[in-house]
């Protein structure tokens, strides 16, 4: 049954598909060219022969999928005919008949296969029988002729090994092609001698082996050569048909014609100038050995003169060297252009040639970088960065309609993937980039999208030669004087990325881009960009640089050695960056400027790590920018008080319900986390926070009631607080917030909805078990006497082991029971701190009545919340801890807190993570406790 939709899907599923082959085949025929040359060179005719004819079969089969590619195309362009009718409309129907006919013929694109049966249901069996025998010749006979199972004429295999032997080198020349020119250049100079005579009788200047009729039976890809093919014409042939008249004197442009027409002239042309110059310079240099003769014997007192035939020679081949390289040089311009305003132009084997010619790539690219050659020229490398800015942001001249036609189909043939657009691109690469970089100039109107597509391609052609040229030369001038004054132009801003960060397609690759990072590192790139962040006058290009920084911290922390573009924030002048992002913040009003700043320090402090978690087990992983990281958190250490400030300063005469927190503070607030989490200095860092930063943490987070980023959030600083247990820190976070209460109160108001109810449980929980561990004599005393506390106690852990005990039997023997789900994320437990008696039942829960069960210490619930202790206040026994640190003991805890890594999972200094307090291991759990009760009597 026809169904549209599914027909539209296939149409460009074989479009794709197509592209492919056409690739791979393209691939292989040129390894297989490789070979047929290597058999002509050791002399193997016969076996070069027969292989040849695989590559011209292939030839002809990647011509004939880029007919149907174009098919497809169309019909995808004009998919309205094709539901809107139930007949087939003219403008479609010799691409539908084709469609139909080719599918079975090309079984390597099975896709076309449903695309008929889908045509078939929509037009009906007899028009698809019609069409497979291509009745009334409806199918394009290109197409037929190219999918032909026909052995391949004599002169074609004997053309394509000459081609082969010329194309490598090889001094290699078939009987069969030297005899036919031979007889071709006699018959050329007998036309020429009879000044027009004689023009049309005769069968002997026919030529019986090869004649023009069976010539245009092979419509086949000629293979591309350095140099241009001289076509030559059969004298005897007949007068060219008649060309009926036109009334549209348009269509005179887009009869091809015309540009055979032109590529003849062009092609005389150059061959004409060269035998005239030569025939000039012969007579030349004659007169002038003879001139040396006469001076050599008359040198003594006379003064000869120069011979006048040498200057009348001089002056005859000036002007005529002139005229021709005129005439030449308008003769291309006019091909190229006419080539590119085709709708559809193909780069064939004859369009190869002329854009070998010497000189016509230079205007091919004129059509790319589209010069006003009626204003000045000017240096951009002599230029200061404000007339450079100036110079970026003049008006391109984008109503020209045919200019942005001739543009595109360029930028079509520059980044094309076949064989002759390969070719291309390879031989005249460096002539290709050295004219695409015009573009950025002043008098340039060249369209930007088309420049990211050409220099995209030749970045994942040539990495290695792109990376050499546009910044290992001339101390990367092209980046820094033409390309980074054009960061709002989103184009450039990705073609530079994508310089910068290619990808590891070999090792060269690799070798040759931490080449250019290092040379980056070296001009100062980094500090380059920082410096432009501060631009206000220009605020659109400040906004770019944020984001350019953003991107290149994104795109370093994916790649090997990325950290080498950085490597300034580890020297001295790290510090000075640093504090230039940080007065950005502070002294900036909320604004997007501030908040893509806050975004760059974020993205510093966590791009180190990989926070991937594909399991319970999963550990983050350090990344390109891990020390990067750890650098950017020591450098921000003496300003977490001013970022703390900012929360207050911001709200001054308002609270934290008129302006709440935006996603702007949560990330400062993250950044405060992750430094404060890993700074040496904690106890001095919460000493100068203000404290009523802390009255707005804990507003903030009542007030929020379904932001679980910030409840998340604010859970952590909480657990890092306590772990620090600065007692004046914590008398302002518990005591004058009445944080219990508050918490207590938000749990029990039934009415409200709220989202914080298990992060208040969790935080309850992580207090009680601070005080049974004796890790806080404050907190221990504050949970004591609260009243509220207490009374809330009991409810407190029924609840919590309403999350954590089963409620039912599990009776499923083939799947173990799932984990509990014991806090905002699932645990991450550090390996290191994780013994099997813990680690296990979090794992596969699989022993229903594990006696590690519970909330209290000891039990899973407590570990994974950060306490080791057991029940009666000792740590984990040393035969249960595991083997990969069987070398850690109790003995060599000798820190306070607990290790917060084991909750999140997110330390980046792992082994420096703080522990709980020491406990002998020859004394008795029950005089600890003793003198723990003595303190509290005194």
């Amino acid at each position: 049954m026809y169904n549209p939709t599914r027909l539209k899907v296939q149409l460009k599923l074989s479009i794709n598909r197509l592209k492919m082959l056409q690739a791979k085949k393209t691939s292989l025929n040129q390894q297989n060219r490789r070979e047929i040359g290597t058999l002509l060179e050791k002399g193997k005719e016969e076996s070069a022969r027969v292989r040849v004819e695989h590559i011209i079969r292939d030839d002809l089969l990647i011509e004939a999928m880029e007919n149907l590619e174009l098919y497809c195309d169309l019909l995808l362009a004009r998919f309205g005919l094709l539901e809107s009718y139930k007949t087939c409309e003219p403008s479609i129907f010799e691409a539908v008949n084709t469609i139909i006919w080719a599918a079975p013929r090309v079984g390597e694109v099975k896709e076309l296969g449903l695309v008929r049966d889908q045509l078939a249901s929509k037009y009906g069996k007899e028009f698809m029988m019609q069409a497979l025998e291509n009745e009334d010749e409806r199918v394009n006979p290109r197409i037929v002729m190219k999918l032909q199972v026909n052995a391949p004429d004599s002169y074609l295999v004997e053309r394509y090994l000459e081609e082969i032997a010329r194309t490598y080198d090889i001094k290699w020349r078939s009987n069969l092609i030297e005899h036919e020119e031979e007889q071709q250049d006699e018959e050329d100079d007998d036309s020429s001698d009879g000044a027009g005579g004689g023009g049309g009788g005769g069968g002997q200047a026919e030529n019986p082996t090869m004649p023009d009729e069976d010539e245009s039976r092979f419509d086949l890809p000629d293979i591309p050569t350095s140099s241009p093919l001289k076509k030559k014409t059969n004298a005897a042939a007949g007068p060219p048909p008649p060309v009926a008249p036109s009334s549209n004197s348009n269509a005179a442009a887009e009869d091809p014609n015309d540009f055979d027409a032109l590529a003849r002239r062009l092609d005389a042309l150059k061959r004409n100038g060269h035998e005239m110059n030569n025939d000039k310079n012969n007579a030349i240099t004659i007169i002038q050995e003879a001139e040396e003769e006469i001076l050599e014997e008359e040198a003594g007192s006379e003064v000869v003169e120069v011979l006048p035939e040498v200057a009348k020679a001089k002056e005859e081949t000036a002007a005529a060297t002139a005229v021709t390289e005129a005439t030449f040089k308008s003769t291309s311009v006019a091909l190229i252009e006419k080539l590119l305003q085709f709708s559809t132009p193909r780069l064939d084997s004859k369009i190869v040639n002329v854009l070998f010619l010497e000189g016509m790539m230079d205007i091919f690219m004129t059509h790319v970088s589209r010069l006003d050659l009626e204003q000045e020229k000017v240096d951009l490398e002599a230029c200061d960065f404000e007339t450079k800015l100036k110079y970026s942001k003049h008006k391109r001249n984008f109503d020209d309609i045919d200019a942005l036609k001739r543009s595109y189909h360029a930028m079509e043939f520059l980044s094309g993937t076949t064989a002759n657009h390969l070719w291309v691109q390879n031989a005249k690469f460096y002539d290709i980039v050295n004219h695409l970089f015009e573009m950025f100039l002043p008098n340039s109107h060249g369209n930007f999208n088309h420049f990211f597509k050409i220099f995209q391609h030749l970045v994942r052609r040539h990495p290695c030669d792109m990376l050499d040229f546009v910044i290992s030369r001339d101390n990367a001038s092209i980046v820094f004087n033409y390309m980074l004054p054009y960061l709002t132009e989103s184009a450039v801003m990705d073609s530079i990325l994508s310089l910068i960060f290619v990808r590891d397609i070999n090792p060269e690759t690799k070798q040759e881009r931490e080449k250019s990072h290092e040379r980056l590192y070296q001009l100062g790139f980094l500090e380059w960009i920082v410096s432009k962040m501060q631009m206000k006058e220009h605020p659109e290009y400040v906004e770019a640089a944020q984001e350019f920084f953003l991107r290149v911290i994104e795109e370093a922390s994916q790649v090997d050695n990325g950290d080498v573009l950085f490597k300034a924030l580890k020297e001295e002048k790290g510090a000075e960056i640093m504090q230039v992002l940080v007065k950005q913040v502070i002294n900036n009003p909320p604004s997007e400027e501030r908040e893509r700043t806050i975004n760059i320090i974020k993205l510093l402090v966590k791009s180190g790590m990989l926070t991937t978690r594909a399991s319970s087990l999963s550990q983050p992983v350090q990344g390109p920018l891990y020390y990067i990281s750890l650098r950017s958190q020591d450098l921000l250490v003496k300003h977490i008080p001013d970022f703390c400030t900012l929360f207050v300063n911001d709200r001054q005469s308002i609270n934290t319900k008129i302006a709440p927190l935006t996603t702007s503070d949560m990330d400062l607030l993250d950044i405060i986390y992750q430094t404060l989490y890993n700074a040496n200095e904690k106890t001095q860092m919460l000493a100068s926070t203000p404290t009523a930063f802390w009255k707005i943490l804990v507003n903030s987070f009542f007030e929020k009631s379904s932001s679980n980023i910030y409840h998340t959030l604010f859970y952590r600083i909480v657990c890092l607080t306590l772990a620090i247990n600065y007692e004046p820190t914590l008398i302002v976070l518990v005591r004058k917030q009445s944080l219990i209460t508050r918490l207590i109160d938000e749990y029990q108001d039934k009415k409200r909805i709220t989202e914080t109810r298990g992060f208040i449980l969790l935080i309850l929980n992580q207090l009680r078990l601070m005080a049974d561990a004796h890790h806080s004599d404050l907190i221990s005393r504050i949970i004591s006497v609260h009243p509220r506390y207490q009374e809330f106690l009991p409810t407190l852990r029924k609840d919590t082991l309403a999350q954590t005990e089963p409620i039912y039997a599990w009776k499923l023997e083939a799947c173990p029971r799932p984990p509990a789900h014991l806090g905002p994320t699932p645990p991450i437990q550090a390996v290191h701190f994780s013994p099997y008696s813990g680690t296990l039942p979090l794992m596969s829960n699989a022993n229903d009545n594990d006696d590690a069960s519970g909330i209290d210490l000891g039990s899973d619930f407590a570990f994974c919340l950060g306490f080791k202790e057991t029940e009666k206040g000792t740590e984990t026994p040393y035969e249960y801890l595991s083997r990969r640190n069987s070398d850690y003991s109790s003995s060599q805890s000798t820190s306070e807190g607990f290790p917060m890594d084991i909750i999140w999972g997110e330390s980046l200094t792992a082994n420096d993570s703080p522990s709980e307090d020491d406990s002998d291991g020859s004394s008795s759990s029950k005089s600890s406790s003793t003198k723990s009760k003595k303190k509290k009597r005194r």
